[in-house]
């Protein structure tokens, strides 16, 4: 509550003032209204704000206006709980009137365009009133949670100073809508153009490490332990391959991934492809064991690339191997002439066609999706029982299938249709998909025939007949 910063604010600052010559307020939020309400000039020197709350009083009565709460019913209830999460405070609206926000310390302001809670007319107009640089972002929300928002914010987290390098600490759970993104700097380091690897630090914290808390509340460790799987895996165990809405909860790396080893030459050997040219382009490569489980050992991902290249490249990569197939969304056959040949025009070569030009014949993938995610999820439980390690999934990869171990994790249910995945980076989740649907069969280790020991006085077997 704003009365409790009154308090404790000026207390850590003015403990911080005597250890730093100068001190920048960085806050979002309701963080800002707490630091405007309860922080001076003396005690920082200035200030950096993300989708501040600049007047409470007004937030609050636009809440009330969302339940439909009357100011005469708050101050006679005090307190009344609301369907979208808050509760109304008669004490709290009774604070705001009265202590009215006075800020003149320098300030910088970025908002978001989108913002639910602030209008843009209000935070322009607080911003002009104390003489705030504002920054607007237009795609923008009240959160900053998205990989576009974020780089957003990266861009104003800047400085002239040639002595000190900006920096920017991220304190977050697994799932949400920043979960891939985060997964992808900090967890799987798959860096894109301009990215340093470098610059990304990722540091676990889970709730052990937490001794004040553990002391002050042993019991929540409890709470954590009561929670649904998929929230128990990412809030306690700190598992960044479970979130909510995930389509696959079933994926472990501990289960599913595992170390490369030599794959047995009579093991059924097989490929699988996601055409994309702008989209990316993933070729993967299984084996069948003797019990019909399958591994995946092999990925290419590639983009912008033709489609005689990637052909070659499959190809090469699979030198040496005897391959029975290889499965294929089924546009790759379409037609891509100007004119039909019915009308007197030309039928262009297919993909299929260029493909097997290559040296990579297809064979069209049954693309049924639904059907197709379901064959996925009965490889991936625990259905074959092993002496050493109990049950083991049909369906494991090799470490080495990085954009398929990244992207099989983060598939969402479609919010149209709770049976499908919905449409994302999902094209390695897609070409396996296609090859689990091809009903892989199991192998056959080949029967050698012990030759018999040779016997001087043995009479060799005579065909019937007269000769």
């Amino acid at each position: 509550a704003p009365w409790e910063a009154k308090d404790e604010f000026p207390q850590f600052f003015t403990e911080q003032r005597k250890r730093c010559d100068s001190l920048a307020l960085v806050a979002n939020s309701i963080g800002a209204f707490f630091s405007m309400s309860s922080l001076d000039g003396t005690m920082i020197d200035k200030a950096y704000f993300i989708s501040p709350v600049v007047d409470m009083e007004k937030l609050i009565g636009s809440m009330m206006m969302w339940a439909g709460v009357t100011e005469r019913e708050l101050a006679e209830k005090l307190e009344i709980p609301t369907e979208f999460g808050e509760t109304l405070s008669w004490d709290y609206l009774a604070y705001v009137r009265v202590h009215p926000i006075s800020w003149h310390i320098p300030t910088r302001i970025l908002y978001g365009a989108h913002d639910n809670l602030t209008s843009l007319e209000t935070i322009s107009a607080f911003a002009k009133r104390i003489g705030a640089e504002l920054t607007v972002m237009p795609n923008g929300e009240h959160w900053f949670h998205t990989e576009e928002q974020m780089r957003f914010l990266t861009t104003c987290n800047r400085t002239t100073r040639t002595d000190i390098s900006p920096r920017m600490y991220y304190t977050c759970n697994p799932g949400n809508v920043g979960h891939a993104w985060v997964k992808r700097l900090f967890i799987d380091r798959q860096y894109q153009q301009g990215e340093n690897a470098e610059d990304y630090n990722f540091i676990p914290a889970k709730i052990y490490d937490n001794r004040i808390l553990m002391n002050a509340d042993p019991n929540y460790v409890k709470q954590l332990l009561a929670l649904p799987e998929d929230l128990r895996r990412a809030h306690l165990d700190g598992d960044w391959d479970v979130h909510a809405g995930q389509y696959f909860r079933e994926f472990s790396r501990e289960k599913h991934v595992v170390a490369p080893f030599e794959i047995p030459h009579w093991w059924r050997r097989f490929r699988s492809m996601d055409w994309g040219y702008n989209d990316p382009c993933c070729v993967l490569w299984h084996a069948a064991d003797g019990e019909g489980r399958v591994f995946t050992y092999r990925e290419l991902y590639v983009r912008q690339t033709l489609a005689g290249d990637v052909a070659r490249r499959a190809v090469e990569l699979s030198r040496g191997e005897n391959i029975a197939y290889t499965v294929a969304s089924p546009d790759m056959w379409q037609k891509r002439g100007a004119v039909l040949s019915a009308n007197g025009g030309f039928e262009g070569e297919t993909l299929a066609e260029l493909f097997a030009a290559a040296g990579m014949p297809l064979t069209p993938a049954d693309n049924s999706r639904i059907a197709g995610w379901n064959c996925l999820r009965e490889y991936l439980a625990p259905r074959f029982e092993t002496e050493k390690n109990g049950k083991q999934p049909m369906w494991q990869c090799f470490g080495t299938c990085e954009n398929l171990i990244r992207q099989l994790p983060l598939l969402q249910y479609d919010k149209c249709n709770c049976e499908d995945a919905a449409d994302g980076n999902d094209h390695a989740p897609e070409a396996l998909r296609y090859g689990l649907m091809s009903r892989p069969r199991r192998s056959q280790q080949p029967i050698v025939k012990k030759a018999r020991a040779y016997d001087p006085l043995s009479v060799p077997e005579r065909a019937s007949g007269w000769l």
